[in-house]
């Protein structure tokens, strides 16, 4: 149980405990985060972070291939449906920014083509086959009663559309509007499990048409800095680099949880999507080649000497 909590009498509910000793069963373990689902998207971050860095050589294979394969185990044990999606959006982000590098800026439009077809055909897979498609990650189809809370948010949303009912960040569950609101195994729902329908219900349209354009921009950007050549000055672009890519696929993982979860909007998430949407815009300075040097064993690293004439 957590700290703060006193074991209740009789059965307690599984959500209640810190950690299930799930480790050798299977999972889904929750690690000391406490959540599957808050530890999967950090087992899919470490994938990202992990992956780039053995690709670039910033770090010895031995030690790149251990931590790439505790991300792969983390994501394996803690069982997360939206945690999986994500990591499937990541990966096709990948594919089409190694695609875009192949192309010059001007053919790029099959590329954008594909992009959009595949974002529909997922739109449309969500819509009309999403029974089939939940089954196959082990979720009902209104994705664990989300639907249900939808629901009751968009009732709330109508009430105050402009301005929303002001920004409380997690929801503080024991006062109104939020008290009673939804409950999911015994116990209150602390968020809308969809991030901008959370910020349409915090801070109203307002909210939306601040919130999307940061969104929207930083993707914009990370987008062309993992895909053109990087550029210092007038001169010719340098060759690309692997680091340029993370980014991109972090940002990707973050839009795509936010569909299920509001944790782009409080803590890490935010922390993320703020670093990003700032470096960025005020980082001139894009990374290359030149940036990732060969890890070179001590041994081979000159001492320097002053000569004492």
């Amino acid at each position: 149980m957590p700290w703060w909590l006193e074991q209740p009498e009789g059965q307690t509910l599984k959500i209640l405990f810190w950690s299930r000793d799930l480790l050798f069963s299977g999972g889904p373990i929750q690690g000391l985060v406490a959540s599957s689902v808050l530890f999967g998207f950090l087992g899919l971050l470490g994938l990202i972070v992990f992956g780039i860095q053995l690709r670039a050589t910033l770090v010895r294979p031995a030690v790149g291939w251990f931590w790439v394969g505790m991300a792969v185990l983390t994501l394996a044990l803690t069982r997360s449906a939206t945690v999986w999606v994500a990591l499937v959006a990541v990966m096709l982000a990948l594919g089409l920014a190694l695609w875009a590098r192949r192309l010059r800026a001007d053919r790029r439009a099959p590329l954008y083509l594909t992009a959009g077809a595949m974002i529909a055909v997922a739109v449309a897979l969500a819509i009309f086959a999403r029974d089939a498609l939940f089954g196959l990650l082990g979720k009902s189809s209104d994705m664990t009663g989300r639907a249900e809370t939808w629901e009751k948010v968009w009732e709330l949303v109508q009430q105050h559309p402009v301005v929303g009912w002001g920004w409380v960040s997690y929801w503080p569950t024991w006062v109104a509007p939020f008290e009673g609101l939804d409950t999911k195994a015994g116990l209150p729902v602390p968020s809308a499990h969809n991030a901008w329908l959370d910020v349409w219900f915090q801070l109203g349209i307002i909210g939306i048409l601040v919130f999307a354009p940061l969104v929207v921009l930083t993707l914009w950007r990370v987008w062309f800095r993992a895909v053109d050549q990087p550029r210092r000055g007038p001169g010719p672009a340098l060759p690309y680099a692997t680091s340029a890519l993370w980014p991109w696929l972090v940002i990707v993982a973050l839009l795509v949880q936010s569909i299920t979860e509001s944790r782009i909007l409080i803590e890490s998430g935010w922390l993320l999507l703020v670093i990003l949407a700032v470096k960025t815009r005020y980082d001139f300075e894009l990374p290359a080649l030149d940036t990732e040097p060969t890890k070179r064993p001590w041994r081979q690293v000159p001492i320097p000497r002053t000569d004492r004439g």
